[in-house]
């Protein structure tokens, strides 16, 4: 799951509906710690006791985490037998060059990916045409035609990336969504039929 660090109220709310319902199945969400909607995949995962992978663009030493105030998010992942993983080793400086790499190890990593929203140009996006470039299926839930933070995401269902506009859609795809069937009972008595 990959999105803006810029966490609004409807790119939040989105995801939260979109992932909501997404438990008790053997997904594991991985994301990369970032502010915004990547910290929100981690916390919904959390919520729905799925197991959560976060990659780094700093090493997973404990005073080295970046950003510094998603520690406790990190912690909470290794307490719930979740993993930090990173392509970088202790004392690494942060730099933006960082995050494209990272970005290849989220897409090489999940099986598709999530775009929860991505402007025109992003890490969102750099992950999605990764994730592509490796034959990997990528999702995107729609956003505002006229909103920056989903030119990126809008972009890509125009190139033929899969709309997720429920949970349902999620489970489906990975073959974990059943219709739900039509239970009928039937009590009999003498002469009547009840049902």
């Amino acid at each position: 799951v990959v999105g803006s660090r810029q966490g609004t109220e409807i790119n939040q709310r989105n995801l939260r509906f979109i992932l909501s319902d997404v438990k008790n199945v053997p997904l594991t969400i991985v994301s990369g710690l970032a502010l915004g909607l990547d910290a929100l995949a981690h916390e919904l995962a959390l919520a729905n006791t799925l197991p959560t992978i976060a990659v780094l663009g700093s090493s997973v030493e404990p005073d080295e985490i970046y950003p510094r105030s998603n520690v406790h998010l990190a912690d909470r992942i290794l307490a719930s037998g979740g993993l930090l993983v990173s392509p970088f080793p202790a004392k690494t400086e942060i730099t933006r060059w960082n995050f494209p790499i990272r970005n290849q190890f989220i897409a090489a990593l999940a099986d598709a990916t999530l775009v929860a929203s991505a402007a025109a140009k992003s890490g969102a996006l750099i992950t999605a045409k990764l994730a592509l470039e490796y034959g990997k299926d990528v999702f995107v839930i729609p956003g505002y035609v006229d909103d920056p933070l989903y030119m990126g995401s809008n972009s890509l269902l125009q190139q033929g990336a899969y709309p997720i506009l429920s949970s349902q859609n999620l489970l489906e795809h990975f073959g974990f969504y059943e219709q739900p069937k039509l239970l009928a009972l039937l009590v009999l008595t003498p002469g009547r039929l009840r049902v």
